[in-house]
């Protein structure tokens, strides 16, 4: 109870922001208002742990206050400060009665010393280990660790020091005494503080782990936090890849990831089939999150607004915890948040306002749209996170050029900072594939099949006229009319296919598959006489992410989207040619007459490589880190 720091190194550093004044009023009303007078050691350790202007102190100030700083913490204990600021200045001044009724806040003079000492020696090796990759010093390892000593030193070095001092009460007293007691204090405060670096990845702070605000996986290595609720285990959506991928390489363009996601609880389907490309070490924290229609509904009914502006506005509190968390911890250069989740941005915003990180809001596709979200409510909570988003992020990041150019007609005043980062495909994951073997392999050994491997949308890929287009070629007896199928993968909505499919008598034209592992389904693309993707007008500035796995299967592929729209555009700039728009039945049934007859002739014309090669997901991540290394 004598080490009034004590009372405030906790509130200070480990509680929010809105919490910490309950607290402290909470410690003074337990322990009486002269506790009061230890204010300035919590102000010394807010200043010490939040400051994150470190690198204005020069070197080799930071090495005089590390020296210093250390002298004056044996010196402290060595002359006995606490007493003797105790007797010799507060006594004189206040008298005996006034002295005495301060209990163990008698000390206060000396505790506002030592909070200052243990202060300035947390700053100090703050900013050494900044600089220690630039040195090159051989023992990173060891000085980074022990830079972890100091909020272990801070809190626990007097329990200690009465712990050793009393199993130590025989000894006789004097220097060697002291020396010994001392020694097996930071032995122990050392083995804490040490131990603590294994448990970083966890993510808990507790005493074991104040040494993770030193960890580096790499010296030299900068880091991004990165919001995103599609991540592994996650399954039934091909939004995964484009965070996962950015994940696996960013490393090799200097930029370690850290992940804050959400916990596999708030995912509808999950698989394991993807957590292996997650690389070893990643850090990776999963923050509380419920799906509202899923957790919270009652007789399949909840309130509107605990879904707005999605079903897992629940994952902002906890992920703005754990998110503040991991800055104190990781300390990292920028922080990227990324839609179709649109609670990933609040999460980005309210994190970037309480720290002043560089925030990148990676929108990928159009948010708030003409008619979407039709809840005019959800509309305007999309309408308000865009409009906070481009204002104060440093970069907003669309995946298309269609849709950058509505931004920056929305919002001139931020048209430089609107960019475009396209999608891409994984080639690790086709190098794994034996292409030549499962390309001689085909689907439906004697018919033409087509293959679409995605989500079919009822109004954003309507597949109707699809089925209209099917039904005239069948009635046509031409070279087409039976040799022709179409196999939908993992479509979500099969029951709506075979239905329209029994409507126009095509039942026998088309196959409903269910969902498979990620790279099972890459084989499927392989093996398919052609690729088929269909994409309606309302979405011109939006592109289907797997387009560009398509791409690199180097198989036939056939669109069904408007020539003048942006997946046009990508997939003619690649070499493909055979577009017809999704809502023309005739121009349909024309352009697959058209294909299948090509195929059987064998003069279709596949993708061109140079495009392939640009559109890798390597190639896409030497971009974004281009856009970080300008921040």
């Amino acid at each position: 109870m004598r080490s009034g720091t004590t009372y405030f190194s906790a509130p200070s550093c480990f509680v929010s922001p809105s919490r910490r004044w309950l607290v402290i009023g909470g410690i003074c009303l337990l322990l009486g208002p002269k506790v009061v007078l230890m204010a300035p050691c919590w102000l010394a350790g807010v200043y010490a742990y939040r400051c994150r202007n470190s690198e204005r102190i020069s070197v080799a100030t930071a090495g005089f206050l590390l020296g210093g700083s250390v002298l004056a913490f044996f010196g402290y204990h060595y002359f006995d400060l606490m007493r003797t600021f105790s007797e010799g200045f507060v006594l004189p001044y206040l008298g005996e009665w006034a002295h005495t009724q301060l209990h163990f806040s008698r000390y206060f003079a000396a505790d506002w010393l030592l909070a200052a000492v243990i202060a300035a020696n947390f700053v100090a090796v703050r900013r050494l280990t900044d600089v220690l990759p630039d040195l090159k010093v051989g023992s990173f390892g060891w000085i980074g660790k022990a830079g972890g000593l100091t909020y272990a030193l801070y809190i626990i070095h007097f329990p200690l020091v009465y712990m050793w001092g009393a199993l130590l009460k025989d000894w006789p007293t004097g220097g060697g005494k002291y020396f010994a007691v001392l020694a097996l204090a930071l032995s122990s405060i050392a083995l804490v503080a040490f131990l603590g670096v294994d448990s970083a990845e966890d993510g808990r702070l507790s005493t074991r782990c104040f040494a993770v605000n030193w960890h580096r996986s790499e010296p030299g290595m900068k880091r991004i936090l990165m919001i995103a609720y599609h991540f592994p285990p996650l399954a039934g959506s091909s939004g995964i890849q484009r965070t996962l991928r950015f994940v696996r390489h960013l490393p090799h363009f200097g930029w370690q990831p850290l992940v804050l996601t959400a916990n596999a609880r708030a995912y509808e389907r999950t698989s394991t089939d993807l957590l292996a490309d997650v690389p070893a070490g990643t850090v990776v924290h999963r923050a509380f999150a419920l799906d509202t229609a899923r957790h919270l509904a009652l007789g399949g009914r909840y309130i509107a607004s605990m879904a707005r502006p999605d079903r897992w506005i629940s994952w902002k509190i906890d992920a703005v915890r754990a998110g503040l968390r991991m800055i104190k911890t990781y300390r990292p250069d920028a922080i990227w948040s990324t839609y179709p989740i649109a609670t990933a941005h609040l999460i980005g915003a309210e994190l970037h306002r309480r720290t002043g990180i560089p925030w990148l809001a990676d929108f990928r596709d159009p948010m708030a749209q003409e008619g979407y979200p039709a809840d005019p409510l959800t509309w305007q909570c999309f309408t308000d996170i865009e409009k906070e988003a481009v204002g104060e992020a440093r970069f907003s990041v669309f995946t298309t050029p269609g849709a950058a150019r509505v931004y920056r007609q929305r919002y001139p005043e931020a048209s430089e900072r609107i960019v475009v980062l396209e999608n891409g495909y994984d080639e690790e994951s086709f190098s794994m594939l034996n292409s030549d073997e499962l390309r001689s392999e085909p689907i439906n050994p004697g018919t033409l099949t087509l293959l679409h491997s995605g989500l079919i949308y009822p109004e954003e890929r309507d597949p109707t006229e699809l089925m209209v287009a099917l039904r005239l070629l069948k009635e046509s007896s031409g070279p087409a009319a039976g040799g022709l199928r179409i196999r939908f993968r993992a479509a979500g909505h099969d029951q709506l296919l075979r239905q329209l499919a029994q409507t126009h008598g095509v039942a026998d034209c088309i196959e409903c598959c269910p969902p498979v592992a990620y790279r099972e389904a890459l084989s499927e693309m392989l093996r398919a006489d052609g690729l088929l993707v269909m994409q309606a007008a309302g979405c011109n500035e939006q592109i289907p992410a797997k387009i560009y796995e398509y791409l690199r299967a180097q198989r036939p592929i056939i669109a069904l989207t408007d020539p003048a729209g942006d997946t046009a555009t990508t997939l003619v700039g690649a070499g493909v040619k055979d577009i017809a728009p999704l809502d023309s039945a005739t121009a349909i049934a024309a352009l697959l007459a058209r294909f299948v007859d090509a195929l059987k002739r064998c003069e279709i014309q596949l993708p061109h490589a140079e495009a392939v090669r640009r559109a890798s997901r390597r190639e896409r991540t030497g971009e974004l880190v281009r856009l970080l290394d300008s921040l």
